[in-house]
């Protein structure tokens, strides 16, 4: 999972969802995850399909993939508008995208 700020982490499901975790305590990342040592260099992250039964979960969301095309859609500086929650949705959904539309 991608590790944004103050113990939020987001990663993307099996099904496409994304999930949203935020952990209370960054006094014990050991909960969240495996170190080195009991170093704080971490050696594998939390999972976005992982269970976190030894630590405290303040928030735990998954969000389809319809709806966070539709939120990344939204905020984008152009809005929703002009098809652009499809083209939110399909660069969600498809491994296979370019960043650049001539690439082949």
């Amino acid at each position: 999972m991608f590790h944004w700020a103050d113990n939020f982490f987001f990663g993307r499901c099996k099904d496409g969802a994304v999930r949203i975790v935020k952990f209370e305590s960054p006094r014990s990342p050991q909960a969240m995850w495996k170190h080195e040592n009991a170093a704080y260099h971490p050696t594998e992250w939390p999972d976005a399909e992982g269970e976190f039964n030894d630590v405290k979960v303040v928030l735990d969301v998954r969000i389809p993939a319809n709806e966070w095309a539709s939120i990344i859609a939204s905020v984008s500086a152009q809005g929703e508008e002009n098809g652009r929650y499809y083209k939110a949705l399909e660069w969600h959904n498809d491994s296979g995208f370019k960043a650049n539309p001539e690439a082949k």
